[in-house]
């Protein structure tokens, strides 16, 4: 009798074994599923944070192509007439100050030179400081090459952007 309780304690010691072992390896082939799952998951997520990324930056081009072309609407002799502390917030000279929060549109080093000495003579005129005449007049040369640059660097790309950006 204690020989059959033996082999029935070894048979059912191998079924359990068994189960084991065969429980172990669905465990793992579902392990190796939810591996591959998570991976294809994070690869979507990174695709969706480039794709929200994208988005924005063309969100910004189109905010900066829109700015510029209003910039380039003005001359840059009007753009003088306003340099005086009377008249600090008038839009032509917020259209400057905007633009710089465009700056990471900007590739033209030379274009984003001219906008920050264009922001400092607003500074100037904002903290009620008057421009010399000869520094109104230098403020007025920076915008005329400040559009210069805009127009012959910027506008064409931002417009290119979003033209391709239509057509995707």
């Amino acid at each position: 009798m204690s020989e059959t309780i033996i082999v029935i304690t070894l048979v059912v010691q191998t079924l359990f074994a068994g189960v084991l072992a065969w429980a172990t390896i669905r465990l793992a082939k579902h392990t190796n599923a939810l591996a591959r799952l998570t991976k294809e998951l994070v690869l979507i997520e990174e695709r969706r944070e480039e794709r929200i990324r994208h988005e924005a930056k063309l969100r910004d081009t189109e905010i900066a192509y829109d700015l510029a072309e209003e910039i380039l609407k003005v001359n840059y002799g009007e753009f003088g007439a306003f340099l005086y502390p009377k008249i600090p917030t008038h839009p032509n000279l917020q259209l400057i100050k905007k633009m710089a929060l465009q700056r990471e549109s900007f590739q033209d080093s030379d274009a984003l030179k001219y906008l920050d000495e264009l922001l400092i003579a607003i500074r100037l005129v904002e903290e009620g400081s008057a421009l010399g005449e000869e520094d109104r007049l230098k403020a007025m040369d920076v915008y005329q090459h400040f559009q210069t640059r805009l127009k012959a660097y910027e506008v064409d790309r931002w417009r290119d952007q979003l033209t391709s950006r239509a057509s995707t």
